[in-house]
């Protein structure tokens, strides 16, 4: 079992967003099936930006103004 989770994290400070995200290479072969449904078929790489998403989404927090009734993600 690995210790990283897939699974959103309790939301913690705002981390500052890195200015630059690294490109991926899609040319690259899939992983190999390992045979085994209960193994997780994510990458070790795959793994840190799902976390990093769910963490980020876990951050974000909505705003309402309620003289317009509008809802908005502070993007």
């Amino acid at each position: 079992l690995s210790s990283h989770s897939i699974w959103p994290r309790p939301a913690r400070g705002r981390h500052p967003r890195s200015p630059f995200m690294q490109r991926r290479d899609f040319e690259l072969p899939d992983p190999d099936w390992m045979r085994d449904l209960s193994h997780c078929p994510l990458s070790d790489r795959d793994k840190e930006l799902l976390e990093k998403f769910w963490t980020e989404l876990e951050n974000d927090r909505m705003e309402h103004c309620a003289r317009c009734q509008e809802t908005w993600f502070d993007i």
